[in-house]
């Protein structure tokens, strides 16, 4: 693997360790159609259990939810809703030298 690269999500570490993941909207048109725009990269994203009550549009999630979150300095944010998902992890980069 070369620092950098964006891997099948499928293969990232689901052991707490935070991660950079890119994520994608799959909206569906009224006809039907599919659309996937980008949403964008994420990071500091662990693999953890959601013990919130979410209520959007979409759908309505209560209890323990596993799957691919991201703290956004007030709460941890359960980053798979609606059409949401994360499709392609990459390693954190190393910690830049001091001056």
């Amino acid at each position: 693997m070369r620092k950098g690269e964006w891997l099948p999500i499928k293969n990232a570490p689901r052991d707490g360790s935070e991660i950079d993941v890119w994520v994608r909207n799959f909206e569906v048109e009224e006809a039907g159609k599919i659309v996937i725009s980008d949403v964008g990269r994420y990071c500091n994203v662990t693999w953890g259990i959601e013990r919130q009550v979410y209520h959007s549009p979409y759908e309505v999630r209560e209890g323990d939810h596993e799957g691919w979150l991201h703290d956004d300095c007030y709460s941890r944010i359960y980053l798979e809703t609606g059409g949401w998902r994360v499709t392609h992890w990459m390693p954190k980069p190393e910690v830049p030298p001091s001056e």
